[in-house]
C-alpha cells in the first residue's frame, strides 16, 4: 500500500496578518540523451533526480502508460505533480522535459520541505538544468481586510473609480454568497509576456467546495506569470525571495482616497 502524504493534517488555526507563497509552478528543460540505446536509463536518472530535487516518496512515484503533448514517457508524482520526459524539440533540436507542480502540489512540496526550499529547488530546476519557467504563481493571502477590504475594492471597480496597468478590462464572476472573483488580464499562449491578476474571497472559495475553514475573512491577490515573464520571475526569486517576501509587496499599491482607487499592479521587472 503506498503511503499517503496528508496535508493540513494538523488542526486548523486562524491566520492573521499577510502570506505569500508559490501556488503553481512549471517548467521545462533538455533531455540530454546522445545515444538511443541509453534513453531509457537517461529516463530513469531524470525521474530520479526530480524525486531528489523535490524530496519526493519514491513509492509515491507512478509510471503513466501514456505521455501528454507528444511525451514519450510519462510519471506522477502522487496526484498533483507531473513529470513528463522527451517531448518536443526546441530550437536547438533537442527533446524536452516537462515538469508540472500544481497549486496542490505546491502545498505538498512545502509540507515535505518547508517554504524555504523553493529557492533552493527552483535553482536546481533554472540554473543547474538550464531549465525555463512556463508558469509561475505568486498569492498574496490577506486574512485581515486592515489595507482594504474585498467589499471596498469591488465598489470602487463598480464605480469605475480605479486604473490599472493591464490592457483589457476586469471580468466579475461569482456572488455574494460563494464568494466573488475579479479578474485581470488574460492568459494567452500567444504572448511571450503573459500574466493575470485574480483577486477572489478565498474563504467563501473553501466553504463553497464543502472544505472546512476558520477564516471569517481570506482574500486572495494571486498573480499568474507565463512564458518570459515567468522565466524573469523565477530568476528574481533567485535573487531577492526569501519567505516573508517585502519585495513583492511592495509592488501592489493600495491607497485609500476620496477621489479614486488605484490598482497599481506590477512585478519586481513588469
Amino acid at each position: 500500500m503506498l503511503n499517503e502524504i496528508v496535508i493540513d493534517s494538523e488542526d486548523q488555526v486562524v491566520k492573521q496578518g499577510k502570506e505569500i507563497s508559490i501556488d503553481w509552478f512549471s517548467v521545462t528543460f533538455e533531455f540530454r540523451c546522445n545515444d538511443e540505446e541509453r534513453e531509457l536509463d537517461t529516463v530513469i536518472d531524470t525521474v530520479e533526480m526530480i524525486r531528489t530535487f523535490l524530496n519526493y516518496p519514491k513509492e509515491r512515484i507512478v509510471e503513466r502508460n501514456y505521455g501528454k503533448r507528444n511525451y514519450r514517457y510519462a510519471y506522477d508524482f502522487g496526484d498533483y505533480i507531473s513529470l513528463n520526459l522527451c517531448g518536443p524539440i526546441n530550437d536547438r533540436g533537442v527533446n524536452t522535459n516537462s515538469l508540472v507542480i500544481s497549486g496542490q502540489g505546491c502545498d505538498e512540496f512545502e509540507t515535505i520541505n518547508g517554504k524555504d526550499k523553493w529557492p533552493e529547488f527552483i535553482k536546481n530546476m533554472i540554473v543547474r538544468l538550464q531549465g525555463t519557467c512556463t508558469r509561475i504563481d505568486l498569492p498574496i493571502d490577506d486574512f485581515e481586510g486592515d489595507v482594504i477590504s474585498f467589499d471596498y475594492l469591488k465598489n470602487k471597480l463598480d464605480r469605475e473609480m480605479y486604473t490599472s496597468t493591464f490592457k483589457k478590462e476586469y471580468v466579475i464572476s461569482g456572488n455574494k454568497t460563494n464568494g466573488y472573483s475579479l479578474t485581470f488580464g488574460q492568459r494567452r499562449k500567444d504572448i511571450k509576456t503573459s500574466s493575470q491578476l485574480v483577486i477572489y474571497e478565498k474563504n467563501k472559495e473553501q466553504n463553497t467546495k464543502g472544505e472546512t475553514c476558520l477564516q471569517d475573512y481570506w482574500v486572495r491577490y494571486e498573480m499568474r506569470f507565463m512564458h518570459e515573464k515567468a522565466q524573469r520571475i523565477a530568476l528574481a526569486i533567485l535573487d531577492v525571495y526569501e519567505f516573508g517576501i517585502v519585495k513583492l509587496n511592495e509592488e501592489i499599491e493600495v491607497p485609500k482616497n476620496e477621489e479614486g482607487f488605484v490598482i497599481l499592479v506590477s512585478t519586481l521587472l513588469y
